[in-house]
């Protein structure tokens, strides 16, 4: 792999890493930073992920890109936390709409990530229905998170608000990770074995 696009990608992943902490930098910073400041760097953040993602950037990068600018824009004008409190809600709609999208279309996006990734099997009949259960469920639980992002921006603390969008969120998602890792071992045990009677 080429160095340059190593290193383009190593700092998109910074960058993504980043921005997923962004609700603890909020909590921390917000006293002693600012709010025009925090909202610098969330659009900051947004805008280097454009530019790194190069030649694989689409519409819904520019589209993603100009609601976190309106966010950020409306809460330095209104000098309200509140608007930067929605980017959790946006990000995980926007994921969710995604692998939502991705079912009405031949491939779904973790079926591509399978056939690049593993393509000795993933276009396999039996392997193609679990990755689309898969897509559906990671829809659903994106679209749950992203509820509960909203309901702690409406109705609880900023502190409440980072610990979920900065910890416990992802600590769910890692859970569902490692559950889906469970499942997909013994749904590939007991196709083997339906396959050998077969």
């Amino acid at each position: 792999m080429n160095m340059n696009i190593l290193g383009t990608k190593i700092t998109l992943i910074a960058v993504t890493l980043l921005a997923a902490l962004y609700p603890l930098l909020v909590y921390v910073g917000l006293n002693t930073l600012g709010l025009v400041f925090l909202a610098g760097v969330l659009w900051l953040l947004a805008c280097l992920r454009v530019v790194l993602t190069g030649p694989d950037r689409q519409a819904k990068h520019f589209l993603l890109l100009i609601v976190i600018s309106l966010l950020c824009l409306l809460a330095v004008v209104s000098q309200q936390l509140l608007y930067l409190q929605f980017y959790p809600v946006i990000m995980n709609l926007a994921v969710a709409g995604l692998f939502a999208y991705s079912l009405t279309q031949e491939q779904t996006v973790i079926e591509k990530m399978a056939l690049r990734y593993r393509p000795h099997n993933a276009d396999q009949p039996h392997v193609l229905r679990y990755l689309r259960k898969l897509t559906l469920a990671w829809a659903i639980l994106l679209t749950g998170n992203a509820c509960i992002a909203l309901y702690t921006a409406l109705f609880t603390s900023t502190q409440t608000w980072a610990l979920y969008n900065g910890l416990i969120s992802y600590a769910v998602m890692a859970a569902f990770v490692l559950l889906e890792l469970v499942v997909r071992h013994f749904y590939r045990a007991s196709w083997h074995k339906a396959a050998g009677k077969g």
